[in-house]
């Protein structure tokens, strides 16, 4: 617990959102055009959020230059962390984003409102999250068809939330 609290100490008490755009499989990527765009429309009504990237080592390169336009701090925590220190880590976000993983299933452990992108290869909800505070976008044809549009409603549903505005203030 302790490194998870040290790992997103530059945020202070701000919210942060956290990421995960790695994996071992390539069907499950997203591709980072994707990714930049949806960083780019979240920052314009999210930009007093932190933004936190869970992931393997050699996921780091793509973390920066994915989230190098991020208008407040960002903590590229890939190839860092231990599973149970990503655990940890996650604890504190205001909600998670990302594919069918381990930081996914971590962060859905922990608490945190997920948004889920799964792709055909997973079975429809035998992998997703438990819980209602989970938004799943799931497309048997592959990842290509969840589109940034989704992923944005998603995400702004789940912040506006009342039970995810607080999850911040879980943690302190």
């Amino acid at each position: 617990k302790s490194t998870g609290r040290k790992t997103v100490e530059a945020f202070g008490n701000s919210a942060f959102i956290a990421i995960n755009m790695g994996g071992k499989y390539v069907e499950n990527d997203w591709g980072a055009e994707r990714w930049i765009e949806l960083l780019s429309r979240l920052a314009s009504n999210y930009s007093s959020y932190g933004l936190l990237i869970v992931g393997a080592a050699e996921d780091s390169v793509r973390a920066q230059a994915v989230t190098r336009d991020w208008p407040n701090c960002v903590i590229n925590a890939c190839g860092r962390l231990a599973p149970r220190e990503s655990a940890a880590t996650l604890q504190a976000a205001s909600i998670f984003i990302g594919h069918d993983s381990g930081p996914l299933h971590l962060a859905a452990a922990s608490n945190v409102a997920c948004v889920g992108l799964l792709s055909g290869l997973n079975r429809p909800k035998k992998w997703h999250p438990y819980g209602n505070i989970h938004r799943i976008i799931h497309r048997m044809e592959g990842m290509s068809a969840i589109s940034v549009d989704e992923v944005v409603a998603a995400v702004s549903a789940l912040l506006s939330a009342p039970s995810v505005e607080n999850t911040s203030a879980r943690a302190a």
